[in-house]
C-alpha cells in the first residue's frame, strides 16, 4: 500500500464515467464465486456520486433481477447511499437508502 499513489485531481481523471450497474455486478459475481458458504448475511452497500451512465455489460433489468434472487435467497442486504436515492430504493427495492444530497458531512 505504501507503493500506490494517492489519486487526486492531476493523477485521475472520471470523464463523468459511472458504469455503475457494471461495478455492482462484478462485486456481486466475486463475492459468489468465493465459494464460501457464510451463516451471517452478506451486507453490501452501494456508494456513488452519480447516476449509471457507462455500463455495458449490465441493464437496468438484469441488474434488479439480480438484486431480487439475492433478496428472495435472503443472504444479502442492499444499501445504496447516492444521488436519487429514493428513486434507486423505488427501483430496485434495496434494504435501505441515504440520499447524498442531504447528507451532511
Amino acid at each position: 500500500m505504501n507503493e500506490v499513489p494517492l489519486l487526486s485531481g492531476e493523477n485521475y481523471r472520471t470523464f463523468g464515467r459511472t458504469a455503475f450497474y457494471d461495478s455492482i455486478r462484478f462485486a456481486i459475481d466475486l463475492e459468489m464465486s468465493l465459494k464460501q458458504e457464510f451463516k451471517q448475511i452478506k451486507k453490501t452497500v452501494f456508494l456513488t456520486n452519480a447516476s449509471d451512465n457507462n455500463s455495458i455489460n449490465t441493464t437496468e433489468s438484469q441488474l434488479k433481477t439480480l438484486i431480487f434472487q439475492r433478496r428472495k435467497k435472503k443472504d444479502w442486504r442492499f444499501v445504496y447511499c447516492g444521488p436519487n436515492a429514493k428513486q434507486f430504493y423505488e427501483k430496485f427495492r434495496v434494504f435501505a437508502y441515504f440520499d447524498a444530497n442531504k447528507m451532511k458531512l
